[in-house]
């Protein structure tokens, strides 16, 4: 219920017009409903989680609450002031905003179990291989990450024309993009990135520098 409740904010924060195969929730039922329903599942959450009625349940939901909200917070500040993170400062914005997400359940299931082991650094490390692998598919391959529906092809090109290389046209900072940053002639791939373009032949010429450069390589080597 949590991560449906961030998602429903994330996507207006990042402007996104399709989930899955469907528009956003912003589009269809408006900004000030959707935070509203945001806020809801947020809320309603907690209060699900306070009938287990265990003293120590309700700090551990705020706390991952918090620093999930804090880990989009440093995403959205370096996309919007152009700044590009280096790879440390990236990989601990995910253990924040993705890290947290996913630690929450086995945290909260622990306090119930008599299994005391600290499986911290498990869920960190998977958190970090999701998010990156789940940016390299933005720009690669989103069949692999999302069970993409099989239309027809004229709804297929809609689908791909909204979600192809999203990332770019968001203006995020991800792995491949971080890397490129550092190479001679990665100057393109930030200007592409500033632009936050929606042309599908710029997207793909970007990823073709990132190809080029070894950005996409060096994902690929730290996913393995």
């Amino acid at each position: 219920m949590l991560h449906v409740g961030t998602l429903l904010i994330d996507d207006i924060q990042d402007d996104t017009r399709m989930r899955r195969d469907t528009p956003a929730a912003h589009l269809v039922y408006g900004v000030p409903i959707t935070i509203n329903a945001s806020l809801h599942i947020i809320m309603l959450t907690l209060e699900k989680l306070l009938v287990l009625q265990h003293p120590k349940v309700a700090s551990v939901y705020c706390e991952g609450t918090l620093e999930i909200a804090r880990g989009q917070g440093i995403e959205i500040y370096w996309r919007d002031n152009f700044k590009c993170p280096t790879e440390k400062q990236f990989e601990d914005m995910i253990k924040q905003k993705t890290g947290h997400m996913i630690a929450m359940g086995p945290r909260i299931m622990q306090l119930f179990s008599e299994n005391n082991h600290d499986y911290t650094e498990l869920v960190l490390l998977v958190a970090l291989y999701f998010q990156i692998r789940d940016d390299y598919c933005n720009l690669m391959k989103n069949e692999e990450i999302e069970e993409w529906p099989k239309f027809n092809n004229g709804r297929n090109e809609q689908i791909n024309k909204y979600n192809f290389c999203e990332d770019l046209t968001e203006g995020k900072f991800t792995l491949p993009i971080i890397h490129a940053s550092k190479q001679p002639g990665g100057e393109a791939v930030l200007n592409i990135l500033r632009q936050r373009t929606k042309d599908i032949n710029l997207k793909q010429y970007c990823v073709s520098v990132l190809e080029s450069l070894g950005s996409m390589e060096y994902t690929r080597e730290r996913l393995h």
